[in-house]
């Protein structure tokens, strides 16, 4: 009932432990669990929440779910490994602490680096206006209002120190350069993303890494 008051625009179906075979056939975009649910049971994200969520969980899963539900809305086109889409020239530590500042370095790179189109700035700047992709325990995840990739990518921001966007914390930037089509991998990222999320010990080791080879390593660690 709770879920049901939040989420009102959704379709909530409610599955028992016994029903795990009926989950996987279903056409869910994703689940939220009481119980330990192992991610590989499902090819779709799993977000664990109380019982009894109260309004911060609430909160908490409609950050999440914001994420999430941007993912998957295009037609499934590819399955190429998610970790080839994290290139180390895309990788980089910044002792800057300005959050747009950072996403004009970025995209500016993106674009002269042949992978995001001409637009892409400007596309990744009118989404943050909108309505700002940073999520829960400080991950960002920016992307243009339309994707369209030249060479799709992942570009990887990590701050020294945290920068702060429209009252929010942000230390761990994923800014998504993907092709619209790519239904695979848009879920992929978000199930990543969700589990940096939901992984306090995870996102203290991305956050300590000082390379692209320590920071590979502990993706491949988690995927």
């Amino acid at each position: 009932m709770k879920l049901e008051s939040a989420f009102t625009n959704a379709e909530i179906v409610t599955f028992s432990i016994y029903e795990l075979d009926k989950l996987r056939n279903s056409d869910c975009d994703v689940v939220i669990t009481t119980f330990p649910l192992t991610i590989d049971d499902l090819d779709i994200p799993v977000i664990e929440t109380a019982l009894l969520p109260g309004d911060q969980e609430l909160a908490r899963l409609k950050d999440t779910l914001a994420f999430s539900a941007e993912t998957q809305t295009s037609p499934a086109t590819d399955a190429e490994p998610l970790l080839s889409y994290f290139a180390e020239e895309c990788f980089t530590i910044t002792e800057a602490n300005n959050y747009l500042d950072i996403l004009k370095t970025r995209c500016h790179f993106l674009m002269e680096a042949g992978y995001a189109p001409p637009t892409f700035l400007d596309d990744v700047l009118e989404r943050e206006n909108k309505m700002t992709t940073i999520y829960q325990n400080s991950i960002a995840g920016p992307h243009p209002i339309q994707m369209g990739a030249r060479k799709e990518c992942i570009d990887v921001i990590i701050l020294k120190q945290p920068a702060y966007y429209m009252d929010k914390k942000v230390r761990l930037i994923f800014l998504l350069n993907l092709d619209k089509g790519h239904l695979f991998i848009h879920k992929e990222v978000s199930r990543l993303m969700i589990r940096i999320m939901e992984n306090d010990t995870v996102r203290k080791q991305l956050l300590a890494c000082k390379n692209y080879a320590e920071f590979i390593s502990i993706l491949k660690s988690i995927l």
